[in-house]
């Protein structure tokens, strides 16, 4: 499943290609993956040559702002969700969806050339939903988005499991007493952004083992956890995101962090600190390798 650090990517390379760009035709190949309010699809459709002014990221959502030809305001919004299996891929004008095409944005720049985006999803998880602005702070998944890991403070990380105040392990936030840390490190409405890979790359490089209590975690700890997230986060959009099954960049080209992942897939290898061999375990569904020396 593409992280931040992919979905960030897929933002840096896709821009180039968008901004300034205006969207003449859109096609649903797959209609259940592009969202859309009736109110929205209405003025999507009576819109002409939508204009791509900015394309964001928060947490895993790639965010397109349209404006109409008259002015340079915010008029739409195209948020893409790419799940696990998501792809935005830039193509030369002619080229035919393919299999797993869901969705077929065709763009035209100021000098005329065509080009296509497709949103690809093998899986169907993904979609593409088109929002008035003032839709946007009404969806519950947006609102439920917790703060941007690279953005954030190692005082206001520990405040996303502790209360304010705390001074004590035990002052974990009632509603996550008991909750293992590198769960509620996925869990979007905590953090948003972190994933399988780069969980369990920061939860190493923290020393703390992944079925941890974040009550026993401890704040020191915690924000040691803060600043390993970021260091994974950072390592992984400098490699181009990790690469391990479906994921590629908006032209098509493949990551290359996941050589260097120090635990994430490396059950029974050497812990490259230690020597140990790295052992799994399964935390809400999902494989989790860690060293057990070296994290506690």
């Amino acid at each position: 499943m593409p992280e931040l650090p992919e979905v960030e990517i897929v933002r840096r390379t896709l821009e180039p290609h968008l901004l300034g760009r205006s969207i003449v035709a859109a096609e649903a190949v797959w209609p259940k993956s592009l969202v859309a309010s009736e109110a929205a699809m209405a003025a999507f459709n009576a819109g002409q040559n939508w204009k791509a002014l900015s394309l964001k990221r928060r947490g895993k959502l790639l965010l397109l702002e349209l404006a109409d030809a008259k002015n340079n305001l915010v008029k739409l919004i195209m948020a893409f969700h790419l799940k696990m299996t998501g792809q935005v891929l830039i193509k030369p004008e002619g080229e035919k969806p393919g299999r797993h095409t869901r969705v077929v944005l065709d763009l035209l720049d100021e000098n005329g050339l065509q080009t296509r985006l497709f949103f690809d999803d093998m899986r169907k998880f993904g979609f593409c939903r088109i929002m008035l602005p003032e839709e946007l702070g009404q969806w519950n998944f947006w609102k439920s988005l917790g703060p941007e890991p690279l953005e954030i403070t190692p005082g206001d990380f520990v405040k996303c499991f502790c209360k304010p105040g705390a001074g004590k392990e035990k002052d974990c936030k009632p509603e996550l007493l008991g909750g293992k840390i590198k769960n509620l490190l996925m869990d979007q409405r905590i953090v948003a952004g972190v994933g399988n890979i780069y969980a369990d790359e920061a939860l190493f490089r923290a020393g703390v083992r992944p079925d941890t209590p974040a009550s026993a975690v401890g704040l020191a700890r915690l924000e040691k956890l803060c600043k390993a997230v970021q260091d994974v986060l950072e390592l992984g959009i400098a490699a181009g995101g990790s690469s391990i099954r479906d994921y590629l960049d908006a032209n098509g080209k493949a990551g290359a962090f996941q050589e260097e992942f120090q635990v994430y897939g490396r059950k029974g290898k050497p812990c490259p600190k230690c020597g140990a061999a790295l052992e799994h375990m399964k935390l809400a569904g999902r494989s989790t390798v860690f060293c057990p020396v070296c994290q506690k």
